[in-house]
Formats: structure tokens, C-alpha cells, sequence
């Protein structure tokens, strides 16, 4: 309860001290009271733990066997009792509930509290959070070693501030007696301390860390309250304070006398300072007081010592510079600021050198919290200069370049990529801040590959993130902070964009060596890059040529560059890069599709870039021919492509000729029927014969197939040749395609070739019928004028009774019964027809005509082709 109080009390006068207010008085109350609390629950703790140890050295001793009782066949061994490190808050559950596991249950009477240690234990053994682990070491540091010396010497220096600031305001006395006086009780205690070490050695200790804050602080105000020395002397001596604190730490290695004499070197400005004075003085005093630091970091890896300088350092560097630094102190604020940032570089790397041996560690807070304060705190000190923070970041960038390749060879592996992840940190900062958007897109694109290349060779995982992270940097920049120039070859987007999309290749070959398993993101860099390369020379083209010429242009750059990937894939073995030998075709075909809509394709330096591209597409066949199970495929899209680009060059050569349309179909029928007869007689090897002998055909069939049905629909006629029945451009082509498709397709699907072909012979006679009628009589292109025309119905009704006789004759001659089927449907249709059409004509001579002629005609099929009998019709269709 004593301690209680004493701590709630202590937190109340530091309270008050600290706000002057009523609120501070209660505050630091409570947590006095909290951190009294704290150390009563960790002593039940600790007398809770000795008890479970006394249990568990009872429990295992073992019981004594009765003399009735046979001797087991083999004698159990003693449990032996745990260590105190075992029991330790890692207890299992039986022994905190006062049992014993099952197999060696003896009976033996539990503590009366072993039931409530459980959840008290359960919390004990959780990881603490950050607010309990800082609360746990302060109140370690007022309860623990020795309390009452701390929190005496801890009053003491406030109560010699507040003498300070006193004598400031109301001097009644000699001010300089009272300072030596005060300098004296300082020396004094650090006397005192020095003769207690042998004897008393944690007591001398702290009173050796009081007396050197009070002949800190009060030197300082010699200095910078009252004038009473000079700047030169009073440094002198602060000079002598941080050598002497360095070296009383270092040889009685007391780490706790280096932060006291630190922190009351440190407080002592800021205890007695009144609002005025020179910064030049302020951050000399810090400067000597950093250098004594780095000076015990040399010799010991006392990290709390270097946060402790650190915190303070840059904590009061930044608020005296918010408040009151302005340009006209550059000269005298940078130097010390560079000196600062010096110190703790040197001091971040040395705690990982000495760490070497032991546990490999870095101080990241200093390490990298040095470099992020610099930049921060130099850039309202060069910002009245353009490349002012450019060149700080570079410049600091390459001292961390510089120590990283000093200390490769003896630094730990994690100093040596915290050094060079600060280097190309800083160094990428540097680019933007120099450089227009291009320049620092194309520096970030280059930093990022080669930062992939060192990382997968070295194994850092962080240095492949860093070179995905540069990357789409690079791109941000290029894409929003580059301006765009008038349209000349000379843009910075342009040149800035294909040099992007090289950076993008190199880091997915470099990932392609790897075993690692960022080999997963070769297949999406290799994508990136193949889109940031087309789609900069598609802007950059669409830029500067018209759309015709655009198709051109582009059907060469994908020409070319297809020449090159191919040429990376056989240097390198880069199977990857086979896409490009896959989607060529298809890229060049909607460049195919962009000409044909703006002119002919082999005009002006067309026929140039076509060459080129179907040249490049052949020469991309002989890759790969016998690995390459895709070779058909391949070679299909070529031809598909070589194709497509000479139907579009003949319909233009025919629209040139002429503007009928019907001769433009045409030529489009005879192309694609002569290529369907052609084809399949060529000779080839068996891996790509499936492509020219079966794909292409079977394409050019089905869109020939559409086209020969939209030409029964043109007018007849096409000038200069209107001549009737076949000699004409719409029905000769049809008749040649219809017997080539035929021919071909009859060979694979023979049934339902014929039947095709049958119903395709039947409509072609019907428009070359309907055609010479309308040319013949002079009727218009119309179905309803047609279809009125008595003379036009009559012919048809003649027509399709012919049909119908050819179909039965030849079902008797091939013993055919589904071809006299078919003849007698036809003739079925005629007749119904005949009473459904033409009977409404009767009295004309044309419906005579049609009702003699089809009579007489069903007469002769009668006589000269019967039905066949359906085993003989079967046998032959068999057959």
C-alpha cells in the first residue's frame, strides 16, 4: 500500500510540474496508482509461480509401494522435479489445476488458490500488447533496482530546473555563485557516485547520471540564460561533459549512466530555455552531444541510447524549424543538419556490424527513419532552389550506395539490403524531382530491370517487388506527367514509351531463368511490354499519317517486330515468345480490315508493306517446324490472311474496271471455287497438309456457300455483257462454284453433298430461268411482277417438270430410289402449282400450255422411269 502511495503521489507532483493545471495533478496520479497496481498484480505473479513449483516438486516424488503388493516387472522411474524455466508461465493445464496427467495421478491436496491461478496464468502467457510492454517498463524502472535513488534524482532534476528558471526571474543574489554552487552540488553527486560504484555499484551509478545532467544544465545556462561565459568557453566544457559521460559509461560499462547523462544533456536546453537565444549555440550543443553519442555506439550496441539521441535530436530539430527557421539561416542550419544525418547513418550501421556475430539485426528505426527525417527537414531548406531536394536525394542516395558497396563482403546480408533498398529509394526519389515525366519514366523503367536482374541473381524478394513497383511507376509517369509534343517523330511519349516496354521484356527474361516462383509473372510482363510497344507506335502513327497510310505503317511494325521476337525466341530458347508467331495473322488482318475500308491495299508503298508482312508471316513458318504442334494452325492463318488481302485487292481492281456489282461477286465466287478446287491437289507434307487441304477448303466453302446464295437475289445483267442463260457474270461463276464445292465436299460427306448439290442445281435453274425471262420479256427485277407474269409461270412450270423427268431417269439408270422420290416431289410441287397458281389463268394460252406440257411430260416419266423397287434402290445407295 506504502508503494502505492508513494508512486500515486510521485505521478501527482510530476503531473502538476509538467501542465501547471489541476488536470495534471489528477493524471499523473492515476498513473502513479496504475503503475503501483501493475507491480502488485507482478509479485502475486511471482509468489503464485513459487507455489506451483512447490506443488510440482510434491507431486513428483513417488508414492510408496505396500509390502503386499507384488513388485511390478518394471520399476517405474522418478519423475524427476520440473525447472524453474519450465514452470515459468508455460505449465501445463493439469499442474495450474493442482492434478497431475493421468498416468502418474497421485493423490497429493492442492493449494487452496491452485483453481483462480488459471486464468491469471492464461492472461500471463498471452503476448502482451504495446501499451502493456510500456507500461510494464516504466514501472519496472521506478520499482525496480533501486526506486527511491531513480525517483530522488529524478526531483532533484526538476527542482534544479525550476531553481534555474527562478533565479532568472527573481536574482537576489550573486547569479554566479549560485550557478558554481549549483555546478558544485552537480560535481559533487557525480563524486560521490564515482566512490559508491566499487561498493554500491547500481546506486553510484545513478547518482554519477545526476550529476552529470546538473553540470549539463547548468553550463548551458551559463551560456544561454544569463551570458556569464562565452560561447567558446561554455562549448569547451559541454565538450568535456559528453567526454567524460562517454567515457565514465564506457569504462564502468553502465549503459544506465549513459542515458541518464544523455537525457539531462539533452533536457537541459529545453528545462531552461526562455524563448530566445541563438540556434547556432542550440544545435552546436546537440552536435557535441550526438558526437559523444556516436562515440559510446563505436564501443557498445546500447540501442535505447542511440533512440534516446535520435528522438531528441531530430524531435527538436523539427519543432524549432517549424517555428522559427526561415531562408536567410541556410548556411547555418544546413551544416549541422548534415552533420546530424552523418552521425546516424554511422551510428545505424555500426549496431548491425557489432551484431554480426550474434543474432543478425538492424536498428530500422534509425536506419531508416535517418534518411526519411533528412529529406524531410532538407526540403524547406533548399526549396527555394529548382533541383535543390534532387540533388540532396542523389547525393544522399549515393552515400548509401558507396557504403553498401564498402560493406558488402563483411556486412550482414540484412544490413547490406537495407543499404541498398535506402540507395534506390532515395536515388528514384532524386529522378522525378529533376526530371520531366519522360525522363523519369525511361530512368524508373531501366532502375526496375535492373533491379529484377540483381534481385532474382541475389534472391531478394523485396528487390522484385521494388522492380514491379518501379515498372508501373514508370508507366504513371509516361502516362500523366508527360506532356504531349506536335506531331514530329521527336516525342518524348513515343521514344519514352518503347524504352518502357524494353524494360518490361528484360525483367520477364529475367524472371525466366529464375526457379523461383515469381516466374509465375513472366507470362504478364511479357504481355505489358508487347502492349506498351504497339500501342506506342499505333499513337505515335496515328499521329502522324493518314488512316490508310496508319494500316500500312502498322502492318510493317507488326511485321518487323514479329522478325524480332522470333529472333529473341531462337537466341535465347525463349519458348514463351512463340505468341508472336500465333498473332501475327491476327493482327495483321485488322490491319487488313482497316485498309479495305480506306483504299486499295497494294496502292502507293502498300504493295511495300504488305510484302513485308506476308513475307515475315512465311518466314515465321520455318520456326519451330518440328517442335511446333500449332505449325497448322500457323500456316492456316497465313493463308487465311494471304487470302483475305487478295480478295480485297481484286474487288478493288474489279470496282476499278467497272461498277456493277454482279462482276465484283463474281470474281469473289471464281476466286474462292478455284481455290477450293486447287487446294487439295497440292502436295504437302503430313503435318500441315490438315490446314490447306481441310480447314481452308471448308472455310472457303461455307463463305462461298453465302455468297453463291446472295448472288441469286442481283438483277440480271451486267454491262457489257448482257447475253442470256449462262454467259453472263452471275450464272457461269455460280455453276463453277457449285460443281467445285460439290467435288470437294462429296469426297468427306458424300449423302449430304448430293442432296446440297441437288437443291443448289435446283434453285440456280430457277434464277437463270427468272433471269433470261426478265432480260427476254423485259420485266422488272421485282417478285411481284415476276410472279404475275403468265409466260414467266408457264416456263417454270415446263421447267420444273423437266427436272423432275432428269431426276427419274437417272434414279433408273443408277438404280437410285431416293432420286426418283425427289423427281416425283418436284413434280408433285408442279402440279400443285398448277392448280394453285396457274388454274386461276385458265382461259390464257400460257396456263394452256403449262397444263398440256407438264401432262404430256408425266406421261413419258410413267413410261421410261417407274418407281425402282425399294431392295434394288436400297442395294445400289448401299453400294
Amino acid at each position: 500500500m506504502v508503494s502505492r502511495l508513494l508512486l500515486a503521489l510521485l505521478g501527482a507532483v510530476l503531473g502538476a510540474a509538467a501542465s501547471e493545471s489541476a488536470f495534471g495533478l489528477v493524471a499523473g496520479g492515476l498513473l502513479g496508482w496504475l503503475l503501483a497496481e501493475t507491480r502488485r498484480q507482478a509479485g502475486e505473479l511471482k509468489q503464485l509461480n513459487a507455489q506451483l513449483k512447490q506443488l510440482a516438486s510434491r507431486n513428483s516424488q513417488p508414492a510408496p509401494v505396500a509390502q503386499s503388493q507384488p513388485a511390478p516387472a518394471r520399476p517405474a522411474e522418478p519423475v524427476s522435479a520440473p525447472s524453474a524455466a519450465e514452470l515459468d508461465w508455460t505449465l501445463p493445464d493439469e499442474v495450474l489445476q493442482g492434478t497431475l496427467p493421468q498416468a502418474e495421478q497421485q493423490p497429493a491436496p492442492a493449494p487452496a488458490n491452485a483453481w483462480t491461478a488459471q486464468p491469471a496464468t492464461a492472461a500471463a502467457a498471452a503476448t502482451p500488447d504495446w501499451s502493456a510492454r510500456l507500461l510494464q517498463a516504466v514501472s519496472r524502472f521506478f520499482t525496480e533496482g533501486n526506486p527511491a535513488v531513480k525517483i530522488g534524482l529524478l526531483l532533484l532534476f526538476f527542482g534544479v530546473a525550476f531553481l534555474l528558471r527562478y533565479a532568472s526571474e527573481h536574482i537576489s543574489v550573486s547569479l554566479t555563485l549560485r550557478l558554481l554552487g549549483i555546478a558544485a552540488g552537480g560535481a559533487a553527486l557525480l563524486g560521490l557516485g564515482l566512490w559508491f560504484v566499487p561498493r554500491k555499484r547500481l546506486y553510484g551509478l545513478l547518482l554519477q547520471g545526476g550529476g552529470l545532467g546538473i553540470l549539463y544544465m547548468s553550463t548551458f545556462a551559463a551560456l544561454r540564460l544569463y551570458q556569464l561565459i562565452p560561447a567558446g568557453a561554455a562549448f569547451a566544457l559541454l565538450a568535456v561533459l559528453a567526454v567524460l559521460s562517454a567515457f565514465l559509461a564506457l569504462r564502468q560499462d553502465a549503459r544506465m549512466l549513459a542515458s541518464f547523462g544523455l537525457a539531462g544533456g539533452f533536457l537541459a536546453p529545453v528545462l531552461a530555455s526562455t524563448g530566445e537565444g541563438s540556434h547556432i549555440q542550440l544545435f552546436s550543443y546537440y552536435a557535441l552531444l550526438n558526437i559523444g553519442l556516436a562515440v559510446i555506439a563505436w564501443q557498445k550496441n546500447w540501442r535505447e541510447l542511440n533512440l534516446l539521441g535520435f528522438t531528441f535530436t531530430f524531435v527538436i530539430g523539427v519543432l524549432w524549424g517549424v517555428n522559427q527557421y526561415h531562408p536567410g539561416q541556410f548556411n547555418s542550419v544546413e551544416p549541422f543538419l548534415l552533420l546530424f544525418f552523418a552521425l546516424y547513418v554511422a551510428i545505424g550501421v555500426r549496431f548491425s556490424l557489432r551484431q554480426q556475430g550474434q543474432h543478425p539485426a538492424i536498428d530500422s528505426s534509425i536506419l531508416f527513419g535517418t534518411p526519411l527525417l533528412f529529406i524531410g527537414l532538407q526540403q524547406p531548406l533548399v526549396e527555394h532552389w529548382e533541383y535543390g531536394l534532387a540533388l540532396s536525394s542523389a547525393a544522399a542516395g549515393a552515400l548509401y550506395a558507396v557504403l553498401w558497396w564498402r560493406l558488402r563482403s563483411q556486412a550482414p546480408r540484412l544490413l547490406n539490403d537495407a543499404l541498398a533498398g535506402i540507395a534506390l529509394a532515395l536515388g528514384s526519389l532524386a529522378i522525378p524531382l529533376a526530371l520531366p515525366g519522360d525522363w523519369t519514366a525511361v530512368c524508373w523503367a531501366l532502375e526496375g530491370a535492373l533491379v529484377m536482374h540483381f534481385a532474382l541473381r541475389m534472391q531478394r524478394h523485396w528487390g522484385v517487388l521494388i522492380a514491379l513497383a518501379l515498372q508501373l511507376g514508370a508507366a504513371s509517369s509516361l502516362l500523366f506527367d508527360t506532356p504531349q509534343h506536335t506531331a514530329d517523330w521527336y516525342d518524348p511519349r513515343f521514344w519514352s514509351g518503347l524504352i518502357l516496354a524494353l524494360c518490361a521484356l528484360g525483367c520477364a527474361e529475367s524472371l525466366r531463368r529464375t526457379a523461383l516462383r515469381w516466374r509465375l509473372l513472366e507470362a504478364p510482363l511479357l504481355g505489358w511490354a508487347a502492349l506498351f510497344w504497339y500501342l506506342t507506335w499505333l499513337w505515335q502513327l496515328q499521329r502522324l499519317t493518314s488512316d490508310l497510310q496508319l494500316a500500312w505503317s502498322m502492318a510493317g511494325v507488326l511485321a518487323l517486330s514479329a522478325l524480332g521476337w522470333a529472333w529473341l525466341e531462337i537466341r535465347l530458347r525463349w519458348r514463351t515468345l512463340a505468341w508472336a508467331r500465333f498473332a501475327l495473322p491476327a493482327g495483321l488482318a485488322l490491319c487488313l480490315l482497316l485498309n479495305a475500308v480506306h483504299g486499295e491495299p497494294l496502292q502507293g508503298w502498300g504493295w511495300l508493306a504488305w510484302a513485308l508482312a506476308l513475307g515475315s508471316s512465311g518466314l515465321l513458318l520455318r520456326i519451330g517446324r518440328e517442335a511446333d504442334n500449332g505449325l497448322a494452325l500457323r500456316h492456316a492463318g497465313s493463308l487465311w490472311l494471304a487470302l483475305a488481302l487478295l480478295a480485297v485487292q481484286v474487288d478493288y481492281w474489279v470496282g476499278d474496271w467497272t461498277a456493277e456489282l454482279n462482276w465484283n461477286l463474281a470474281a469473289q465466287l471464281l476466286l474462292a471455287s478455284l481455290l477450293v478446287y486447287r487446294l487439295p491437289r497440292l502436295q504437302l507434307s503430313a503435318q500441315i497438309e490438315v490446314a490447306y487441304h481441310e480447314w481452308t477448303p471448308l472455310l472457303l466453302t461455307g463463305l462461298g456457300s453465302l455468297l453463291w446464295l446472295a448472288m441469286l437475289l442481283p438483277a440480271p445483267g451486267a454491262a457489257p455483257l448482257n447475253w442470256y442463260l449462262l454467259l453472263n457474270p452471275l450464272d457461269l461463276p455460280q455453276l463453277l462454284a457449285l460443281s467445285a464445292f460439290w467435288l470437294w465436299a462429296r469426297e468427306r460427306w458424300s449423302g449430304i453433298a448430293d442432296k446440297a448439290a441437288a437443291i443448289g442445281a435446283f434453285l440456280l435453274l430457277n434464277a437463270i430461268a427468272l433471269r433470261s425471262l426478265a432480260i427476254e420479256l423485259q420485266l422488272p427485277w421485282d417478285a411481284a411482277d415476276l410472279f404475275t407474269s403468265n409466260k414467266v409461270q408457264t416456263v417454270l412450270a415446263i421447267l420444273w417438270t423437266l427436272a423432275g423427268l432428269v431426276c427419274m431417269a437417272l434414279s433408273r439408270r443408277h438404280a437410285s430410289r431416293s432420286l426418283w422420290i425427289g423427281g416425283a416431289l418436284l413434280l408433285g410441287l408442279t402440279v400443285l402449282k398448277l392448280f394453285l397458281v396457274d388454274l386461276g389463268s385458265s382461259g390464257t394460252l400460257e396456263r394452256i400450255v403449262s397444263f398440256i406440257s407438264v401432262g404430256l411430260l408425266l406421261l413419258v416419266i410413267g413410261y421410261i422411269a417407274p418407281l425402282p423397287p425399294a431392295r434394288a434402290g436400297a442395294e445400289a445407295e448401299s453400294g
